[in-house]
């Protein structure tokens, strides 16, 4: 499935680039026309492409939408102290499935929930996405936002014990 996926993503922006290549080239050959170079055959012939690279977009979109609609959000904080050690929490209930946690203000609301610690600003890091099996059984796309946010001297409460192990100190980032 990830595979398929992957390969969808890259076709589509193959196709995505073929099409400007295309109608640069018809735009260049338009002008050459101008001036009354015979391009008519090779105008015929690119137009055709065109119209099949805007059906493979087409069709190429309408497959990556079709696993991306029923794709899973959440999101990851890593929290930094002001002695630059790194906080994080394993969740342990492994039912839990995740949804809506995607976005930065939710981070920032579940954050202040699961912690009691109040959150100035966070910063992206990045987003992981790949596939996997989630509780229900059905395997579907799965988008983590990682954030990162520095909590100075703040103590992170664990408020739902059912739900994460304790916050721990992982790693002691190197002082600059």
């Amino acid at each position: 499935m990830e595979s398929e996926y992957r390969l969808l993503l890259s076709n589509y922006s193959l196709t995505c680039d073929l099409e400007e290549k295309y109608l640069v080239t018809l735009s260049h050959l338009t002008l050459v026309e101008k001036y009354g170079i015979p391009v008519k055959e090779t105008k015929n012939a690119i137009e055709t492409q065109l119209v099949i690279q805007s059906n493979l977009k087409k069709k190429y979109k309408e497959m990556i939408t079709s696993y991306e609609i029923d794709s899973r959000e959440f999101s990851l904080i890593v929290l930094i102290t002001s002695k630059k050690q790194i906080l994080i929490s394993k969740r342990i209930n492994s039912n839990k499935d995740y949804f809506g946690y995607y976005h930065v203000e939710c981070a920032i609301r579940e954050m202040k929930e699961e912690t009691k610690i109040t959150i100035k600003e966070l910063f992206y890091f990045g987003i992981n996405e790949r596939f996997r099996v989630f509780p229900d059984g059905k395997e579907c796309l799965c988008r983590c936002a990682v954030y990162y946010t520095y909590i100075d001297d703040q103590i992170p409460i664990r408020t739902e014990p059912d739900k994460h192990d304790d916050w721990i100190f992982k790693h002691q980032l190197k002082k600059t």
